[in-house]
């Protein structure tokens, strides 16, 4: 139970991390417009705090903590590691969908001699999508462990069969 507790917490503590450390960024090329994503949502250029929540991301955020919570509470219920699990795949399927989908921004423009302008920015990963995979492989783990455990348990409290 303690490694399930542990995997939780590390869970919990890992995603916190990708709360101010850029999962998703732009290419610093020197130019005003960047993009830059954290565990909740955009982030300010200097990369203090969260430039806006996004609902999809806030939410991410609380089944993170209600799934660590309730693990380092009740670590060997059956239904809360099913929560972990679920939890995960939720975590998992933001940030795939976000690498394959990733946040872009194009403008276009013309200069005072009638040049066309124009560009376009698309966030890649960095290394801090590391954070969020580590987040999912804790409580995966955790819920299976806590799972295991508890099946284990139960499988020795029955009684044997006459």
């Amino acid at each position: 139970m303690l490694a399930v507790r542990l995997l939780h917490l590390l869970a919990i503590l890992s995603y916190a991390v990708a709360s101010f450390v850029p999962v998703l960024a732009t290419e610093p090329d020197g130019s005003a417009l960047s993009i830059r994503v954290s565990a909740l949502g955009g982030m300010q250029d200097d990369g203090i705090g969260p430039e806006g929540l996004s609902p999809a991301a806030l939410l991410v955020w609380l089944l993170v903590a209600l799934a660590a919570a309730r693990a380092l509470v009740r670590p060997a219920s059956r239904a809360w590691s099913l929560v972990s699990l679920i939890v995960a795949a939720a975590v998992a399927q933001r940030w795939v969908s976000l690498v394959r989908d990733p946040p872009l921004l194009m403008w276009d423009g013309q200069l005072p001699d009638g040049t066309p302008t124009g560009g376009m920015l698309v966030a890649e990963p960095t290394w801090g999508l590391v954070l969020p995979a580590l987040t999912v492989a804790c409580l995966v783990i955790g819920g299976l462990c806590a799972f295991a455990r508890r099946r284990s348990i139960g499988a020795r409290t029955q009684p044997p069969a006459s």
